[in-house]
């Protein structure tokens, strides 16, 4: 007879229920709770064998056993049943149709008024020769395999693991021997079933839970890889498309710069020619110096066209430091004064209330302005004014560039960075001054923005990061 043995001093549970007790409060995970309540029931119950099913999707598969055949286990573990092609059998329900007793257990498929079953639902024999005869008090149950029957197992219990009023699995004693369960004892392996249930519920939900985080991770892990890489392949095509980029401008560089200097080159040449046919004239004196300054003039506009282009094209970083924006804008007016003078056109710079010093290579900056104040000189008209403002908050330093000229249409507008593109062609302009700009003041983390109307003249507004926002003596961004 089964009966769990205990201490005088105790009720009869305890012999099974202390040491499960310890058991729960130190398994880190289901398989290693479920073992130890095998081996602790077989040991303390004096049973043969003893197994646990779990929920896994819609079967109820061993996750631990002792004292069963190896091959038992692997012939039991799966309780669904299945049709000849392999397809799951299911319930007038739609649920799957799990087979034998244990699969009547589970789904709770039994009249509790008869002997085999207990109010709780755990149904129990000492005797499987005549469990067949009983199957009249299952409703609907699959059909009964009879293993443990033909295995040699003549006391069978099966206890339902409840969690609350669901069932999360099974607790399966057997033994060979008959007449080995009470009523009292049966009630003594419910009563270890709702405790085991309860601890293996909630480990089973954390395993869940640190699988479910598991896969996620893995999923993130993999998507930021593919992400990288995507980025990855982005930038190599993006350097690709620059080179193709590159490559193809530099046919479109080299075509401008080509018209560009013809015109001067051919006028160096007609020079020379007037200088070589004026050696034997008498007035050579004078032919000369008006050949040779002429040729002066166009090789220095050469000069000028290259250099542009350079600018341009620069692609390196220039050192930067710390600088005042108002010497660099009176040095520029300097540069320009000759030209504003020639055009008898007034350059005003408006200073802010305090000195605006910002980060940034003189050179450059000198060149920003150098380029707008001579494109707004040469747009005004005679005696017209170009006003030159600065300005700061606390985030960023401002100057605008405005003329009084004849202004720009929208489509120009559009065009105005575009490198040599020009309103003053026929003047001779190359269309580089703003794109060099734009590449200036993108370069310093700034932006640069165009106002103009058809004959309300033209303002260039740039802003600029503070000093405070960039690393002095940094050649970076």
């Amino acid at each position: 007879m089964i009966e769990f043995e205990s201490p005088q001093d105790s009720s009869p549970p305890a012999a099974v229920m202390r040491p499960l007790l310890d058991l729960i409060a130190t398994s880190t995970s289901v398989a290693e709770l479920a073992g130890g309540v095998c081996s602790l029931i077989q040991d303390r119950a004096d049973v043969d064998a003893v197994g646990i099913r779990v929920r896994r999707a819609d079967d109820f598969p061993y996750i631990e056993s002792r004292g069963f055949a190896a091959e038992f286990v692997a012939a039991e573990s799966r309780l669904c049943s299945v049709d000849k092609a392999g397809e799951l059998i299911c319930d007038s329900h739609g649920n799957p149709l799990l087979e034998c007793m244990c699969g009547n257990v589970l789904c709770s498929r039994f009249d509790p008024k008869m002997p085999p079953f207990t109010p709780s639902g755990s149904f129990w024999t000492n005797a499987t020769d005549g469990w067949q005869s009983r199957a009249a008090a299952i409703r609907g149950g699959g059909p009964l395999r009879g293993r443990c029957q033909s295995s040699g197992y003549q006391s069978v219990a099966l206890i339902p693991l409840l969690v609350g009023r669901q069932i999360i699995g099974l607790l399966q004693c057997n033994d060979p021997r008959p007449g080995r369960f009470t009523a009292a004892g049966i009630a003594m392996l419910e009563e270890t079933a709702v405790a085991a249930a309860a601890a293996i519920g909630f480990l089973d939900a954390q395993e869940t839970l640190r699988t479910v985080y598991d896969e996620l991770d893995q999923r993130v892990r993999d998507r930021t890889a593919m992400l990288m890489e995507s980025s990855a392949q982005l930038k190599r095509t993006e350097q690709s498309l620059r080179r193709a980029e590159r490559l193809a401008s530099i046919g479109t560089l080299a075509a401008a710069i080509a018209h560009e200097i013809n015109n001067p080159l051919g006028a160096i040449s007609l020079y020379a020619s007037v200088a070589m046919r004026s050696i034997d004239n008498p007035d050579r004196r004078a032919m000369l110096e008006d050949a040779l300054s002429n040729i002066e003039t166009q090789t220095l506009r050469c000069g000028g066209i290259v250099q542009s282009v350079l600018r341009f094209a620069r692609e390196e970083e220039l050192q930067r430091w710390r600088l005042d924006l108002g010497e660099i804008a009176r040095g520029a007016r300097d540069v320009v004064r000759k030209l504003a003078n020639q055009r008898r056109v007034s350059v005003i710079i408006v200073p802010g209330d305090t000195p605006i010093e910002l980060v940034a290579n003189p050179l450059e900056m000198e060149q920003v302005f150098v380029n707008l104040i001579t494109n707004a000189v040469q747009a005004s008209a005679e005696c017209g004014s170009v006003t030159v403002c600065l300005e700061s908050d606390a985030e960023s330093v401002r100057f605008t560039v405005e003329d009084n000229g004849h202004g720009m249409s929208k489509e120009q507008i559009d065009q105005v960075f575009d490198p040599f593109f020009s309103t003053r062609r026929k003047e001779g302009g190359i269309g580089l001054g703003l794109s060099v700009v734009y590449s200036i003041v993108d370069k310093h983390g700034g932006k640069i923005d165009v106002r103009s109307n058809m004959g309300e003249g033209t303002c260039v507004t740039v802003v600029l990061p503070r000093a405070s926002q960039q690393s002095e003596g940094d050649g970076n961004d």
